[in-house]
């Protein structure tokens, strides 16, 4: 397929309408591939798909603890929202029979608190019996959210997907029709961007500000 690169000619381009505001990229990445049902234009902001299917949630006892109640899974034991990676059910507070635990999700961010014999409801689903020995402060239960493979294919950029969509890596260098199939392209990866020359998921609204770990920048013209 012969890659339409979207740039104008020096004769008619102005600063304003391309996409480039200032420092030009370095860095490109050749030979991406443009998910299927997908009509991109130059400009196109996007995140690549790192994460799959959903596949299992299992737990298991911190190392060390004292209290010997067992953490039994709901089913089924996650929500709409959930994370891969661990989180981690930490107790904070000691009771006879009892206990009180916070859940933190993989990025370290308290979700929610519950305690023992009552289930916890969140984006992971549990419910923690009383054991012969009570729990105390410290003890922790680790749920680890599992998801398969992403198809490392490339989707406009949308900072409310969970599937790594939702990382901005990168600017599309050129126009890509994937309507009816799977598209090859190049994305920068670095550089200044004009704001309104570029485009995200229906319903983002772009802010200028610094992207992809500060080596995308997108600027707000100014006349």
């Amino acid at each position: 397929m012969a890659l339409d690169l979207g740039i104008n000619t020096l004769g008619t381009q102005t600063h304003k309408k391309d996409i480039f505001a200032g420092i030009n990229p370095t860095k490109e990445i050749g030979d991406i591939i443009i998910a299927s049902g997908q009509n991109l234009a130059r400009g196109a902001m996007l995140g690549k798909q790192t994460i799959g299917a959903f596949d299992e949630v299992t737990a298991e006892a911190g190392a060390g603890n004292t209290g010997n109640g067992v953490l039994t899974l709901a089913d089924p034991a996650h929500a709409v929202g959930v994370k891969a990676g661990v989180y981690k059910v930490l107790f904070v507070e000691t009771a006879t029979n009892l206990g009180s635990f916070v859940v933190e999700d993989p990025d370290g961010i308290v979700i929610g608190s519950g305690v023992v014999g009552t289930a916890f409801d969140g984006v992971v689903k549990f419910t923690i019996a009383d054991g012969a020995t009570d729990f105390v402060a410290g003890d922790s239960f680790n749920i680890t959210v599992a998801y398969l493979a992403g198809n490392n294919k490339y989707y406009l950029w949308n900072p409310a997907a969970t599937n790594g969509v939702q990382n901005l890596v990168g600017i599309l260098g050129c126009a890509v029709d994937a309507t009816d199939g799977d598209e090859g392209g190049f994305c920068y990866v670095d550089g200044e961007y004009n704001l309104s020359t570029l485009t995200a998921a229906a319903g983002v609204t772009i802010t200028a500000g610094v992207y992809n770990n500060g080596s995308i920048v997108i600027k707000k013209e100014t006349d």
